[in-house]
């Protein structure tokens, strides 16, 4: 399945940055936790209308 296609993206968002300052971003958010809400109804009703 090619999620970009389903999302309406061509290319994925941020994936360079996260390349590029990959040491900066573990330091800062390594061993942190995140809570993250939200997402899966917009994500499941994208894969149901595919």
């Amino acid at each position: 399945m090619d999620i970009l296609k389903l999302i309406g993206r061509q290319k994925e968002l941020f994936t360079k940055d996260i390349e590029i300052y990959q040491k900066e971003l573990s330091k800062i958010i390594g061993g942190l936790r995140f809570l993250v809400l939200g997402g899966a109804v917009s994500i499941n009703g994208l894969v149901q209308q595919a």
